[in-house]
């Protein structure tokens, strides 16, 4: 367990009714066990295609190597005020702040990220994206109930129109940025930074950070914030994003101890300063490599209402995964994979099926059907299959099982009768 030996000292707006509002930093802790602190915190990364647009502050952009880092939190209290820094490798990444809608900035445009805040004038964060809290879109009674009148509602989703919105503070602290001396302190070699602060704290009827349906506080993983970046190097594999020292500003919060899911009024308002743990680090992984595996079995005949039928196709489908299939229009033609086969062995016989046509899948696999044909209905002995996938370099991709032919046409049949009750 490691404690911080700077934390971030939370803002808030002046409370109506108070006049002032003093707040201690957080403590957290780096344990990658939930439900040790009052908010929970993650870090996730994963490649993109495109930058969305955010209004008209950073237009849509399209590209190949861009990657969201995306933070979440897990509390059981409200959470009104949510304070993360994001670190990663200089050396790999640089921060999107913005695009233009034909270069990103400041790696496309070609600015270095180090004297960013000189050469801005600011540190502003245009290009990023909000959270699960936005899908909150209704206005809500204190019962819970809907309603389309806003001077009924006692909550209103941060997603709907007429909600007090969120103050959202996000830089790139560069080093030439006057707050680096806080967010930077005792950063590793090459490590970059960025911060980003939301805070709903005290606005009217403002539903919370993790009040994502309804007036209730949501209790399990909550995306809240998505920067992009860059990546500037040709491999990136094992690159980090999260918190990597101890020594500089890092997480921070504020929860309403009352429990409600919504700012109800300054008079039923309990501002407290949570624990918080960082239970992991986003990291980029390899690329899976191909695979093939067992999908499930299928049966096929001209008569299955016929009980005196003794024979009929067993059919296997086979997936393949994490492997660009080049495809011809019939589904027949592939220029990648030499064969695929399926083989059935049973003492010393094996059969052989194969493929005969391959279909691509929403996910991005490719499902095949292999047929063993004249198979006996009632033949429960086990057999052992294995798929081939021989690709046009020469690797092979292979899974195996076992099953029985009366299993297979036993799942085949109870198929057929469903379709046709």
């Amino acid at each position: 367990m490691v404690n911080s030996k700077k934390l971030l000292s939370l803002f808030l707006a002046v409370v109506m009714v108070f006049s002032a509002l003093t707040v201690m930093a957080s403590a957290y802790t780096r344990v990658e066990t939930e439900g040790t602190a009052d908010i929970d915190v993650k870090y996730t990364v994963e490649k993109v295609d495109t930058v969305p647009a955010n209004g008209e502050s950073s237009l849509e952009l399209s590209g190949d190597n861009f990657y969201a880092v995306t933070v979440w939190m897990k509390s059981a209290k409200p959470v009104d005020i949510f304070i993360v820094p994001f670190h990663y490798n200089k050396t790999l990444f640089s921060p999107i702040t913005l695009t233009d809608g034909e270069v990103t900035y400041p790696y496309g445009a070609g600015m270095d990220q180090d004297t960013y805040y000189s050469d801005m004038g600011e540190g502003a964060i245009y290009a990023y994206s909000l959270g699960d809290y936005m899908n909150n879109t209704g206005m809500y009674k204190a019962d819970g109930s809907s309603t389309t009148l806003k001077a009924q509602a006692k909550c209103i989703g941060l997603g709907n129109s007429n909600s007090a919105g969120i103050t959202i503070t996000t830089e790139l602290v560069s080093p030439d940025h006057t707050l680096y001396n806080k967010w930077g302190a005792g950063l590793p070699e090459n490590t970059g930074v960025l911060y980003t602060s939301l805070n709903v704290a005290t606005k009217t009827k403002t539903a919370y950070l993790n009040t994502i349906e309804g007036i209730a506080t949501y209790t399990d993983w909550v995306r809240m914030f998505t920067v992009y970046f860059d990546a500037i190097a040709d491999d990136v594999t094992g690159a980090e994003f999260g918190v990597f020292t101890d020594d500089c500003f890092t997480v921070d919060g504020n929860y309403d101890a009352k429990g409600l899911g919504y700012f109800q009024s300054a008079t039923n308002y309990d501002a407290q300063v949570p624990t918080m743990n960082i239970v992991s680090n986003a990291v980029i992984e390899a690329p899976a490599g191909p695979e093939v595996a067992h999908e499930k079995f299928m049966g096929r005949m001209d008569n299955w209402g016929d009980a005196t039928a003794t024979i009929f196709d067993a059919g296997f489908v086979g997936r393949i995964s994490n492997l660009d299939v080049e495809l011809e229009d019939d589904g027949k033609q592939v220029k990648n994979i030499t064969s695929i086969v399926v083989e059935i062995t049973r003492g010393e016989e094996t059969l052989t099926g194969n493929a005969y046509q391959i279909y691509a899948q929403d996910d991005g696999s490719y499902l095949f059907r292999a047929v063993v044909k004249n198979a006996n209905i009632a033949d429960n002995e086990t057999v052992s299959y294995k798929y081939i996938v021989t690709l046009s370099n020469g690797d092979e991709l292979t899974a195996t099982g076992s099953t029985t032919f009366a299993s297979i046409y036993s799942a085949a049949k109870a198929n057929y009768d469903a379709a046709n009750a």
